[in-house]
This record gives C-alpha cells, sequence and structure tokens, in this order.
C-alpha cells in the first residue's frame, strides 16, 4: 500500500505543480503580500498562487479527501485595486469565484461509493448543491469536478465545509483552504515534494525506492 501511494504521490504532484506554474505565467498576476518581521528587521514577500488546498480523512486509514480550489481570474482587476485603496467601492468588488475539485484517496483495495451532497464556504454566502456519486476504486485516487464558489479575491485561507454520504452513512467534514505560495507549491508538490495531508505520512507513506 505504501508504495502504491508512493508512486500515485509522484505523478500527482508533477502534474499539478507543471499546472500551478503554466496557470500563474499565463492566466493571472501572482499576488504579492509583504509582512515586517520586528524580530529581524527584515520585510517577508510572499508570492501566492491561485491554488488553495487541504486534505482530510473521511474515514482515518482508508480514504481521505483532498479540496483543491483554483481561483478563476478576478473579472475586474483595476476596480479591485481601486478598492483596496480607497474603500470606495462594495464588497462585491473583491469577490471572485474558485472550481473546486475534490480528490477522493483510497487506501483500501475495496472500491467505495461516496455521494457528495454539496460544499459550502463557511466564510461567504456561496454553497455548492450537487449529487454526484463517486465511485472511488480501490488504491487509486478518483477526482470529482464539484462546481464554483464564490470566494474573496485576496483570501489567503478560509473554511468549506463538505456534506457527503460514505457508503450511505452521512456526514459533514470541515477543511481549513490555504493558497499556496510558489516557494509551498516547490515543497509540497515539487519532484521531491510530499503534501501536507495525513495520508502522506508513517504508517501509510513511504518514498519511492524506501525498504518495505
Amino acid at each position: 500500500m505504501a508504495r502504491s501511494i508512493g508512486r500515485l504521490v509522484h505523478a500527482f504532484c508533477a502534474l499539478l505543480v507543471i499546472l500551478a506554474l503554466a496557470g500563474c505565467a499565463t492566466t493571472q498576476t501572482p499576488m504579492v503580500k509583504k509582512r515586517y518581521d520586528g524580530k529581524s528587521e527584515t520585510i517577508e514577500t510572499r508570492v501566492y498562487t491561485k491554488y488553495f488546498d487541504a486534505g482530510g480523512w473521511l474515514e482515518e486509514g482508508k480514504l481521505g479527501l483532498q479540496v483543491v480550489v483554483e481561483q478563476e481570474k478576478s473579472a475586474v482587476p483595476l476596480l479591485y485595486s481601486l478598492h483596496q485603496m480607497t474603500g470606495i467601492f462594495g464588497s462585491s468588488e473583491a469577490e471572485a469565484r474558485g472550481n473546486v475539485t475534490l480528490v477522493f484517496w483510497n487506501l483500501d483495495s475495496e472500491e467505495r461509493t461516496v455521494k457528495v451532497m454539496g460544499v459550502k464556504n463557511l466564510r461567504q454566502p456561496s454553497a455548492i448543491t450537487t449529487r454526484q456519486t463517486v465511485k472511488a476504486i480501490g488504491r487509486k485516487r478518483s477526482p470529482l469536478n464539484a462546481g464554483v464558489l464564490k470566494m474573496l479575491d485576496s483570501a489567503t485561507e478560509f473554511k468549506v465545509e463538505v456534506e457527503y454520504e460514505l457508503d450511505g452513512a452521512a456526514g459533514k467534514k470541515e477543511f481549513l483552504l490555504k493558497r499556496r505560495t510558489e516557494d509551498e507549491l516547490a515543497k509540497y508538490f515539487g519532484p521531491d515534494g510530499r503534501p501536507p495531508y495525513p495520508w502522506f505520512e508513517a504508517p501509510y507513506y513511504k518514498p519511492a525506492g524506501s525498504s518495505p
């Protein structure tokens, strides 16, 4: 199991980082934020991409859920910049849209049935209502395009709630999605990266080439 998860992560990480870097370069200007560190007396610069993600167990040790949101390019970048500087526009000018993808990681050998009921942004009045069913194949990852959520254009994190039925049993789970910086994309999703999800930790994961 550990070796199969290792192979999955290497293929997935390579694909995600390529798509992320290509997307940032061609469709959206990265968001740059600066923060002054009083202790070191230096200014820290963070370059954020358009990708948010988080991961957690639906059934510990057996079925994980990864939530990925790709923020769409702001439709009114000039107006939003003015809003940031002057505050004269309404809050709607600061809204953006995010494409939500759910990825089910089945570490077990048996197929699982997941019915996704909806995804809700807990920090914005926005929700996706859906009744899509996913067959989470054993020892594989199964992605689902859930829909689009509204979000704040300048957000660096936000919380969502996923409502689902797992093999007929109803459940809900919250995820704190973090907006990844360019450095974090390389760290977690680069060629030698390991995403910060529980199934990429021992005893579930072993790097490719390691002893059993």
